[in-house]
């Protein structure tokens, strides 16, 4: 929603989106695109009554993203253990969350050099708050050995922590903080403040967490 906002004022800019999982059933989830009304709250209300429609159903309480919004992302099975990645190689921005925890370090580093080999020039990597460890874990290394489209993160490293809880925020900004390596730029509490600080401060690393529920969508909804 919020890239098809943007996209208003530049009419002529094209979006492509790509969506992977291991799990096809969790894909299968995410095509429909389906999602009960209490888990699209926090949407500011002219986001919702633009790409929202509700369920012939009122009773049911569902909401499915427009079909403008569903035509420009595709789903596509990808499992980050694999030695090469059978996707683009010009992503302007690539998400990774919850992931890279579950790897060990060489394991990491693997798979960050992977995916730093899939993006622009200048592209920007979001990675979870716990998605990496340490200073001298995968992080440091994303420049230019990794390939001539990772983008270099020299020290200090400038973090924008984005979370809706204020607890988390202030434990990962104490955190951060006692890094010399590590300036904590800013943080946000939701992905629109995120998005205003982002183009105002240009932020080297996003932490983003998520801890939404789990939610079973029908396809009943509106086309």
């Amino acid at each position: 929603m919020m890239v098809a906002a943007w996209r208003d004022a530049r009419p002529g800019v094209r979006i492509s989106i790509l969506a992977t999982d291991l799990s096809t059933e969790v894909l299968a989830v995410a095509r429909d695109a389906i999602y009960p009304e209490a888990m699209v709250a926090v949407v500011p209300p002219e986001f919702r009554q633009r790409y929202l429609l509700r369920s012939r159903d009122r009773t049911r309480r569902l909401v499915r993203i427009v079909p403008e919004l569903r035509a420009w992302v595709r789903f596509a099975r990808l499992n980050l253990m694999d030695e090469d990645y059978p996707v683009d190689r010009d992503f302007d921005v690539i998400f990774c969350r919850n992931v890279l925890i579950y790897f060990d370090k060489p394991t990491q580093r693997l798979v960050l050099r992977r995916l730093c080999q899939h993006l622009r020039a200048g592209g920007y990597l979001f990675l979870g708050a716990f998605g990496v460890a340490g200073r001298h874990g995968p992080a440091a290394p994303l420049g230019g050995q990794y390939g001539p489209q990772a983008r270099a993160m020299k020290p200090p490293v400038k973090v924008l922590i984005v979370d809706d809880s204020a607890i988390v925020r202030q434990t990962l900004s104490e955190v951060l903080a006692a890094d010399p390596e590590i300036v904590v730029i800013g943080t946000a509490s939701d992905p629109f403040v995120a998005a205003r600080r982002i183009q105002s401060d240009v932020p080297d690393v996003i932490t983003w967490m998520s801890r939404c529920r789990a939610w079973t969508a029908s396809p009943s909804c509106g086309s």
